[in-house]
């Protein structure tokens, strides 16, 4: 048991060192996302069923294996140092495409202060209420779908150059500037494919890179969806602009931490945190970010492993 779950801690590392072998890469990458299970089940094994020199030497191959897995990882957010920064709260939530009712999470979105509320899956039924629904997000703009890549951003401030551009796969982004009072925001909703197919698996890699360059260029954007992908999928691997604001919360079925808010150089971390899994089979996620000083920005570590 314990050189299985140890083969498993080492997936995200044969994902990137196989890429040259698409199946391998892809099947091996699907293995990453399991940490939760590999992790415990290393060290209960370790622990437990071995004694003397070998649980010394599963001990030292696990603690290198958890090392790696640290080194895989996109980096986080820069955690907020000035506490006079203008901030900015942010919401990510996959409603889940088989219901229609924003009330709940609208509701919890209010209660965390929210100013840009970034939705997946968001259906027709969905879209028409919270048109009709009276909330403190009068600015809108939602793709309503009929299969789970409906997206939207709703906000307090005004959105200026809203559009819905087509991704890896034809898979739609919603972008847009929010205008708020401290500045305008470039924004991102993004939903990739789950990698259940190695096409799907390299297109999601591809919507990664493509946002991370952007955010080389513009350092206060903020990406947020589902991306359906974990910390330690090979779908991150040389990210360098985008830093995890979320910090990696599980989100899909309290285990999975495949949903995230990743954001520029520009911004900095002061909050991160999940909401209920009430309405869908996704938690979702607020953040509040705070905004760094251009002399603060470095494109060569636009975030750190706080």
């Amino acid at each position: 048991m314990f050189l299985i779950a140890m083969l498993g801690i080492t997936t995200p590392w044969i994902s990137r060192l196989t890429v040259d072998m698409p199946r391998v890469g892809w099947l091996s990458d699907l293995g990453s996302h399991w940490q939760w299970f590999f992790v415990p089940a290393a060290m209960f094994t370790g622990i437990f069923a071995w004694r003397g020199l070998a649980r010394i030497v599963a001990l030292l191959a696990l603690g290198a294996g958890l090392y790696g897995l640290w080194v895989v990882m996109p980096p986080l957010a820069a955690k907020a140092e000035a506490e006079d920064a203008p901030t900015l709260r942010v919401v990510t939530a996959n409603v889940m495409y088989t219901t229609g009712d924003p009330v709940g999470v609208m509701e919890w979105a209010l209660s965390q202060r929210a100013d840009i509320i970034l939705l997946q899956e968001v259906n027709g039924k969905f879209a028409q209420t919270l048109e009709t629904m009276t909330t403190g997000f009068p600015h809108r703009h939602l793709l309503a779908r009929d299969d789970p890549f409906g997206i939207g951003i709703v906000s307090r401030y005004p959105l200026s150059h809203s559009a819905v551009v087509t991704g890896p796969g034809g898979i739609p982004m919603l972008e847009a500037t929010v205008d708020t009072p401290d500045g305008a925001v470039p924004v991102l909703v993004v939903h990739p494919f789950p990698p259940l197919t190695e096409v799907a698996h390299r297109e999601r890699a591809e919507l990664i890179h493509l946002v991370d360059t952007r955010a080389g260029k513009t350092p206060t954007l903020i990406v947020g969806g589902d991306f359906n992908a974990t910390p330690w999928s090979s779908a991150f691997n040389g990210v360098r602009h985008l830093g995890i604001a979320s910090r990696g919360l599980p989100t899909w079925r309290e285990v999975l931490p495949i949903d995230h808010v990743m954001v520029g150089s520009g911004w900095a971390l002061r909050m991160a945190d999940r909401g209920p899994a009430n309405w869908s089979d996704h938690r979702p996620l607020v953040v509040e970010l705070a905004r760094r000083s251009a002399g603060r920005h470095d494109d060569n570590n636009a975030a750190s492993r706080q």
